[in-house]
């Protein structure tokens, strides 16, 4: 692989845990203001399952911190 496709998704990798935190923050205020009392989790406006929603966001950002470690220790092996 070459160094600079590496370095590039190293980046993309670090720069979207950001996002998908910006996500999970976005979702709760979701079930804040679009579901009875806000301990529901399905949205009176969509009829999505927030909760699952917040499930699926913290599994993506558990997988990116796994590739992220994962690149960073077998750094030398990639980059041969």
């Amino acid at each position: 692989m070459k160094k600079i496709l590496y370095y590039a998704l190293l980046t993309v990798l670090t720069l979207s845990i950001p996002l998908w935190m910006f996500a999970i923050v976005n979702t709760y205020v979701s079930i804040k203001y679009e579901t009875e009392d806000g301990n529901g989790c399905i949205s009176l406006t969509s009829g999505d399952n927030l909760c699952l929603t917040i499930w699926f966001f913290r599994g993506l950002i558990l997988i990116l911190v796994v590739s992220i470690i994962t690149l960073l220790y077998f750094r030398k092996r990639i980059l041969k």
